[in-house]
């Protein structure tokens, strides 16, 4: 868990002010530079009206931008380290409904969530925390499966079946970002998932993995989505 630092806040803020190019810093740019994950965002977040997006891992804040100018709704981050947490804020600047949260995913959740527990509109989830030798992922679906009725949610970093093109993260003994990983909460909570329909040879950027998962209320919703294949 991490604890607040304010100095490591200041550094992190200064260093995004005097940063020739924010973007270049949070490695290819938002979602990995991947033009297809781009796509696919924009195509969610143009065609449900979500009460609330979350991403939980925001580093320097790229990929929370670009969330930002995609929709009016509120946009939480949450940020294990300080100084990425001052990096961030300091790029946020200037737009409200930005919301940082410094600490650890599993830790402030559970705090976002009770603020939509009384709202039928769905909830669009970034997960994108698995970083150190804590992997927060079941605990964070978990979380969101239990107090959310319709949500979506993207994870980064995973295995996609039949394309090793798209890298994916192994983390040995914690856990590997594989369909075995979650496999028994999509069966518990009744989950639905989807895979990159697109080759990994025509993604840009990292060609990061990533499975798509959604509450069953929200599948019908997915289905008509473009750029997906249903796990099978």
């Amino acid at each position: 868990m991490n604890i607040f630092n304010a100095a490591d806040v200041c550094r992190g803020m200064l260093s995004c002010h005097f940063s020739a190019s924010k973007v270049k810093l949070d490695g290819y740019g938002p979602f990995n530079g991947q033009i297809l994950r781009q796509c696919l965002v924009v195509s969610i977040l143009n065609r449900i009206p979500f009460v609330a997006v979350v991403e939980t891992g925001t580093f320097q804040g790229c990929t929370t931008e670009f969330i930002s100018l995609l929709t009016s709704s509120p946009v939480h981050s949450i940020e294990l380290s300080s100084r990425n947490y001052g990096f961030a804020i300091a790029r946020l600047l200037g737009r409200p409904h930005c919301r940082l949260h410094l600490g650890s995913s599993e830790a402030v959740l559970p705090r976002i969530l009770a603020q939509y527990s009384k709202s039928l509109k769905p909830l669009f989830f970034y997960l994108d925390a698995h970083w150190d030798d804590y992997l927060p992922l079941r605990d964070e679906i978990i979380l969101i499966a239990r107090a959310c009725p319709n949500f979506i949610i993207l994870i980064d970093d995973f295995e996609v079946p039949g394309d090793p093109g798209y890298h994916w993260d192994n983390y040995g003994d914690s856990g590997q970002l594989t369909f075995g990983y979650i496999s028994d909460l999509v069966s518990q909570f009744g989950l639905h998932c989807w895979y990159p329909q697109m080759s990994s040879s025509q993604e840009t950027g990292a060609k990061r993995g990533s499975i798509l998962i959604s509450s069953g209320s929200m599948a019908e919703a997915v289905q008509c989505l473009p750029g997906l294949r249903a796990h099978v």
